[in-house]
């Protein structure tokens, strides 16, 4: 009797989502699982569900290909191509799936199609699980970027089959307290634990793309070694650490009436934007000085109202005072969360005082992953490249940010060699071997998005990659090269400070 009311309470549940009347999903189901199909058939195609396009862009394409060439790409936000592509940015333009569409589109000798079948902010568990359903729909290739995001152990049995009731849904949306933000994947204690399920859900990727007799290309990722930014929304203050890991804060410690409410004055395109998203997203350009206006202001109205991004501009706010050379206001933010000798040199770094730095980070005995992190920087500002990155690397594996560590690039390179089948496309080493650029046209745009130059020259090492393992499907040429991936998407040219009011302009964010 119980069973039947619960069963008829999750069957209503479901029906009033899918009406529209509530919504109980949430992020921690759109990262790590697959609740509902995510393609449907509409007459002679298959289309991308309403569920699958919460977190996927929209695709469409025939149930029977016919002679065309079919390449699914599988993976996170990178793989999708961020920011300039999002579920919700329909003909949005400018990753590495966009590459190859194009120039399998130029370059094949017979009909091609490539599948954005990626999604945001998940991790390898929920890849897993969408690869055995595009398993289904006749692949011939599998292009799986996936590592980023990594920090969860897979879901058990019983809680897979239980998101998949609407009932369960319901009654955990009524329990679980949604506002808390995660902008940065919580990381279990265990990151051996985390490595070995990453392992098994790369071997699950394998086996089912072997199944439906597709070449799985499995690459690993490119990584912003030398990315300053603090780990947003989950910087804490002391007394609420736990072993858990960070988790996010609802009330950053600041002293509102510290701040000076400057007047706003935002450079050329980014009139308009809300001063939260204004001030963190010159902050990640590198346009730190501009910023501290717009992080105040931010801060000053949002904050009380409990606003979440108003939290991620906490951080970003101390590194803009230092930028502008205000040691004491930055060093008052930063020492909320960080022990006061870590803050010392992460000051010292963001003033170019490298020598300085490194002596006074390598007294810490505190913050050690930031004591770290920070005694790389320095170093590399001494021009002491080995030391630093073999610092900043020691860093990343401690905590990622949302960035493949380096073990995980590991774990890609032994699961490639294990199959014949497997193809790998080693990202990381293809991009360290990248000319450098410079800081006003960096290849990332922030912990882990690159920009379009970055996803065409990595898209070009994919497409080189194809034309090595599909016999006779490409015709003679080396492909497209950066520019004509411009001109063919008509994108913008520049520095960054310059490219993400385009890119918010173009894709509606605001």
């Amino acid at each position: 009797m119980a069973g039947g009311v619960l069963l008829i309470v999750s069957r209503a549940a479901e029906h009033l989502e899918e009406t529209g009347a509530f919504d109980t999903y949430d992020r921690d189901l759109d990262v790590q699982h697959v609740v509902e199909p995510l393609f449907r058939t509409d007459g002679d195609d298959i289309v991308t569900s309403e569920y699958g396009a919460r977190t996927m862009v929209r695709s469409r394409f025939p149930v029977d290909k016919g002679d065309a060439f079919r390449l699914f790409v599988v993976g996170g936000s990178f793989a999708m191509g961020e920011p300039y592509v999002s579920q919700d940015l329909p003909g949005a333009a400018g990753g590495i799936p966009d590459y190859l569409r194009s120039a399998l589109g130029t370059w094949s000798q017979r009909p091609t199609e490539v599948i954005n079948a990626a999604a945001g902010g998940q991790d390898s568990n929920r890849v897993a699980a969408i690869v055995s359903e595009v398993a289904q729909h006749d692949p011939d290739a599998l292009l799986v970027m996936t590592c980023n995001n990594e920090g969860a152990l897979p879901p058990s049995t019983v809680r897979r089959a239980l998101v998949k009731q609407g009932g369960f849904r319901l009654l955990r949306a009524a329990l679980t307290d949604r506002s808390a933000p995660a902008w940065f994947s919580a990381q279990h204690p265990d990151a051996s634990a985390v490595r070995e399920a990453f392992r098994e859900n790369l071997r699950s990727i394998v086996r089912d793309g072997g199944a439906a007799g597709a070449t799985v290309y499995l690459a690993t990722l490119p990584v912003h070694l030398e990315y300053r930014g603090f780990t947003l929304g989950h910087l804490l203050g002391r007394a609420g650490r736990g072993s858990g890991g960070h988790k996010a804060s609802r009330g950053p410690e600041i002293d509102l009436s510290a701040l000076t409410r400057e007047p706003a004055a935002l450079p050329p395109g980014w009139e308009g934007l809300p001063p939260c998203v204004a001030g963190i997203q010159l902050a990640e350009a590198g346009g730190l000085a501009k910023a501290r206006p717009f992080l105040e202001t931010c801060l000053a109205d949002e904050v009380k109202a409990g606003d979440v991004e108003a939290i991620r501009a906490v951080p970003a706010l101390a590194m803009a005072h230092l930028a502008g050379g205000d040691a004491r206001a930055a060093k008052e933010i930063l020492s909320r969360y960080l022990d006061p000798c870590v803050v010392e040199g992460v000051a010292a770094v963001a003033q170019g005082r490298f020598e300085t730095a490194a002596t006074q980070l390598a007294r810490c005995d505190a913050d050690l992953e930031e004591a770290i992190r920070w005694s790389g920087l320095a170093q590399l500002g001494l021009g002491h490249t080995d030391e630093g990155r073999s610092l900043l690397l020691q860093a990343l594996e401690l905590v990622p940010r949302n960035r493949c560590r380096p073990s995980f690039n590991r774990v890609i390179r032994e699961v490639a060699a294990e199959s014949d089948e497997v193809v790998l496309v080693d990202l990381d080493e293809a991009f360290q071997a990248l000319p450098p650029r410079s800081a006003e046209q960096p290849r990332f745009l922030d912990s882990c998005h690159m920009d379009w130059r970055g996803y065409a020259e990595l898209g070009a090492v994919v497409f080189a990659a194809l034309r090595s393992h599909e016999e006779q499907l490409l015709r003679d040429g080396d492909g497209p090269d950066v520019d004509w991936f411009r001109r063919e998407y008509e994108l913008i040219d520049g520095p960054v400070l310059a490219q993400w009011p385009w890119m918010m302009q173009r894709t509606g964010r605001y």
